[in-house]
């Protein structure tokens, strides 16, 4: 299993953590409602940013998303807020910027699986 690259470059102080909603519900006749987990487990998704990554830093990313083949396979990545690794899967393909010569910004989101 492919593992996130460890970057020239810390993530940028936002990291942006949301809860899916696994909750079914459905209404009885008599007005109730009734509702259940869809999982077993609750699944997060993550946004996060990077500033100012070097060129090589651009390398490594881009042989992740070619390696789990953009948003197909999982990989490893270490969530830097409380230092567990997750199996993720990139929710959509990683955005660039070029800031500079030789420098770029990277956003990307991860879901859980």
């Amino acid at each position: 299993m492919e593992t996130f690259p460890t970057l020239s470059r810390n993530v940028e102080w936002s990291i942006t953590e949301e809860y899916e909603d696994s909750a079914i519900t459905s209404t009885a006749e008599s007005g109730y409602l009734h509702t259940r987990a869809r999982f077993t487990y609750d699944r997060r998704s993550w946004s996060i940013s990077y500033i100012h990554l070097k060129t090589s830093d651009r390398t490594l990313i881009r042989a992740l998303i070619v390696a789990v083949r953009v948003t197909v396979l999982t990989f490893n990545w270490l969530n830097p807020d409380d230092s567990t690794n997750y199996y993720v899967r990139f929710a959509a393909p990683p955005k660039w910027e070029r800031e500079a010569p030789g420098y770029y910004s990277l956003g990307c989101s991860f879901k859980q699986l």
